[in-house]
């Protein structure tokens, strides 16, 4: 069954934009500062520099921090249109608040890679910064012998599976980004990106009462929910 899910934005005044995503007992903030003044190291001349840090939740970073930012940086970069601001730099600082596991294995490290994916998002789209797409990230584990799949899966059942998987679809629906830990067939991944596709659709699926700490399974849902609600308060102007 898919966790609850819940996010916010715009609630950190010192950054251009910011989000939280919370899946399960994952809490994830993010904060994007720019496009800003840039190192000269860094500098592009017709295209903006793109930089993400995670922070743990607790102690100094380690390899799994170095792994996500890999990772973030691998999904968010292609999405932005850099060359709109060319010699600056765009910071996303990713802050895990709270995670499911302490064990750094890659099972659960992958628990944080969506929705850290999301946060990231959502501060991108607080900020204003101009994207190809949105992402929308979902976690999907393929169960041993029953040949299940699970959605957004806790650590009990993350024992029982046989490969994890990170999807991350685009408001078209296309697969957009993927990470895998684990065995299996292609049939069982087509069986697991379907089930992903379902969770992380843009489409409204119901007319529900809106506010920003609003709980939905759905990813895609609640990422367009959280972005219409931004966009009806930014335009109260003209009223």
């Amino acid at each position: 069954m898919v966790s609850s899910n819940a996010a916010s934005i715009g609630f950190l005044p010192r950054a251009d934009g910011s989000g939280s995503f919370v899946s399960g007992r994952t809490s994830i903030i993010a904060s994007v500062t720019g496009p800003m003044e840039v190192r000269i190291r860094d500098e592009h001349p017709q295209k903006a520099h793109v930089e993400v840090i995670v922070r743990p939740a607790i102690g100094v970073t380690s390899t799994r921090e170095k792994y996500l930012e890999a990772r973030l940086l691998s999904a968010l970069k292609p999405l932005i249109l850099r060359s709109n601001h060319p010699r600056t730099l765009i910071q996303i600082v990713v802050q895990v608040v709270q995670t499911a596991g302490t064990d750094e294995n890659a099972s659960t490290t992958l628990l944080l890679l969506a929705p850290a994916m999301n946060a990231a998002v959502l501060a991108l789209l607080d900020a204003a910064v101009p994207l190809k797409s949105v992402l929308a990230a979902t976690t999907v584990a393929f169960m041993k012998g029953s040949g299940g799949v699970v959605v957004e899966p806790g650590l009990d059942e993350l024992k029982n599976s046989a490969s994890t998987h990170v999807l991350a679809f685009t408001s078209t629906g296309q697969l957009g980004f993927v990470e895998s830990d684990g065995e299996f067939e292609y049939e069982d991944f087509e069986r697991v990106v379907e089930a992903g596709r379902g969770v992380c659709s843009v489409e409204q699926k119901g007319h529900h009462a809106m506010d920003t700490e609003a709980k939905y399974h759905a990813v895609g849902e609640l990422i367009r929910k959280i972005m219409s609600q931004k966009v009806e308060m930014d335009m109260r102007w003209r009223a």
